[in-house]
């Protein structure tokens, strides 16, 4: 493909928005930008940024995945000398669950001309790998530290910065992570290219509204997603962020409102039902397990859970349900296997156990505490009341 064939790019999505009754005014004003730049690109007088391109082709195949990622790997191979759409698009297809267009794109960045490229490449590569379970999260940590200390591009400097708060939330506790995401945080104001802003904005404030359900803040928890839900409502096609938010929001109601936690978990859900890629699926399947575990721990709609369940929700469903002896058979089963048990099957086999729950409820609390989980230490808390009041 001839460098000037992003024309071809052009005229194929001016046909596509016309087909689709969108003007170019109209559409201008759907991606925050002003007519001229539209009608310079429909025209073949400048081509349009990587991220504005592929927030055109949302617009145009919102439920057509393949489609997207084809046409962005087209517009790519025709912009070759634009460095900077292909940083941007290891970010977007990253970012946004296009895992193999991003590896495609990856590949070729790994031996771009342009060192800056090969550093955000390096740099999405390990998220990859990391996201793959190529990597556990102690050795992710690792690499990026490692990966810090060697590249120069102050973005992927500043994105390392905001992977490590989330490494550390994985495989440690979150307790001193506060400080740094704020300072993080902090540092966007320096920030001036608007795409970029933007990917780290919705980064950091994940990874807030993640910290402060485990710190058990939850008016700030919501606040954080809500604020994060107004951001992709401007932007639509932050519908990977959309999800987050709004199972976040669930999770903050796990304990106190069945109703309202189910209905947010089911508009996540909603919000990825469409063509899933790979990371759409990874994400569908946790939240799909989540709300399982609510509605086990609430025992509702226990009809509506799937065939098939996640090992902590069979075991969870056969404690809640009086068949202790499977609970325990599985727990042990597991064991054997070389698996360590998590502080919620910890809680599930003191649930399962009344001659040893206190020991096996006690083991779950220290395993939250270390986790530095005030949220989900409420399963252990309450059923450690509720032993001491069967004493009494």
């Amino acid at each position: 493909m001839m460098q000037n064939d992003w024309i071809d790019c052009a005229l194929e999505m001016k046909e596509t928005m016309n087909h689709l009754g969108i003007s170019q005014r109209k559409l201008a004003k759907m991606l925050n930008v002003s007519d001229v730049c539209i009608s310079y690109f429909y025209r073949g007088i400048t081509e349009l940024s990587l991220n504005k391109y592929a927030e055109m082709l949302e617009i145009a195949f919102p439920d057509k995945v393949l489609e997207r990622n084809q046409r962005i790997l087209k517009y790519l191979r025709a912009t070759p000398k634009n460095k900077k759409n292909r940083r941007i698009a290891m970010d977007y297809c990253t970012n946004y669950g296009d895992r193999d267009t991003a590896l495609i794109i990856i590949e070729t960045e790994k031996a771009s001309p342009s060192k800056e490229n090969q550093e955000y490449a390096e740099v999405y590569e390990l998220i990859l790998k990391y996201e793959d379970g190529k990597l556990n999260s102690t050795q992710w940590y690792n690499d990026l530290t490692k990966l810090r200390r060697e590249i120069k591009s102050k973005y992927m400097i500043l994105l390392i910065d905001i992977l490590l708060c989330k490494a550390k939330y994985i495989c440690d506790d979150c307790s001193t992570l506060f400080e740094r995401m704020l300072i993080l945080e902090k540092q966007l104001l320096e920030i001036t290219d608007e795409y970029w802003k933007c990917s780290f904005q919705m980064r950091i404030k994940e990874g807030l509204a993640a910290i402060y359900l485990s710190d058990k803040q939850i008016n700030e928890t919501r606040l954080i997603c809500d604020e994060l839900l107004k951001l992709c409502a401007d932007n639509p096609h932050l519908y990977m962020t959309k999800a987050r938010a709004l199972w976040l929001k669930a999770e903050s109601y796990f304990f106190t409102d069945y109703e309202k936690a189910r209905d947010l978990f089911e508009r996540a859900l909603s919000v990825l039902n469409r063509e899933l890629n790979y990371e759409m699926s990874k994400k569908r399947e946790l939240i799909v397990d989540t709300l399982s575990s609510l509605k086990i721990h609430w025992m509702k709609d226990l009809d509506s859970l799937p065939l098939k369940l996640n090992f902590e929700e069979e075991v969870f469903l056969a404690v809640k349900t009086g068949d202790s002896k499977k609970a325990i058979f599985l727990l042990k089963q597991y064991q054997e296997e070389g698996n360590e048990l998590s502080a919620f099957l910890w809680y599930c086999w003191g649930l399962a156990d009344e001659e040893n729950s206190d020991v096996y409820i006690k083991r779950a609390l220290e395993l939250y505490e270390k986790k530095y989980d005030l949220f989900y230490i409420q399963f252990a808390k309450e059923q450690l009341e509720i032993s001491k009041n069967s004493v009494k």
